[in-house]
């Protein structure tokens, strides 16, 4: 079993004690939770920019890892089984129907609301979120080291906390 956690696309990660798979793991389950990039390293668009989806390229190179090593921990590369909740089972329906991945599960849990269903104020976070991104990044006093970097990312994650979504997301952690 594969687990894809929640987090809106800006927080969250498959190492949370939320997401323990003990529980699975003791009923002779091999479970593997997917750690990916985030906000403003994964999925953080930047019009001006240009697209980002390196947490879903992320996903699909973890897939690819566990349909070739899960023998060698005991699993069956024929029976795997994706679950997430939130946006990890958004991301399960976007591995659903990505090219270049039908081969690399075998079943997807979707463990939240139908697919399509958002909240009011995601599209202007995700606005407001990329407008603020591409002035700092674009300036004159843009992030030039890691620690710049990982700084504008949290200046991000929280003006997202300010949008119902973003802090439904960020409120476990």
């Amino acid at each position: 079993m594969v687990f894809f956690h929640g987090g809106a696309y800006i927080s969250g990660g498959g190492d949370l004690d939320a997401y323990s798979p003990v529980g699975l793991a003791e009923r002779d389950l091999v479970v593997i939770n997917v750690t990916y990039r985030l906000g403003l390293f994964g999925y953080m668009s930047i019009p001006e920019i240009g697209p980002a989806n390196h947490g879903f390229y992320d996903q699909s190179a973890a897939l690819r890892w566990i349909q070739d090593s899960v023998a060698d921990l005991g699993g069956d590369s024929n029976n795997i089984t994706l679950f997430g909740e939130s946006v990890g089972a958004n991301s399960i329906f976007c591995l659903m129907i990505a090219e270049g991945t039908q081969n690399l599960f075998h079943r997807p849990i979707l463990q939240s609301a139908p697919l399509g269903v958002r909240l009011m104020d995601r599209e202007p976070m995700i606005q407001r979120l990329s407008k603020l991104a591409y002035k700092r990044l674009t300036s004159s006093q843009a992030p030039r080291t890691s620690e710049g970097v990982l700084s504008l990312q949290t200046e991000l994650t929280i003006a997202a906390k300010s949008y119902p979504s973003g802090a439904m997301a960020l409120d476990h952690l």
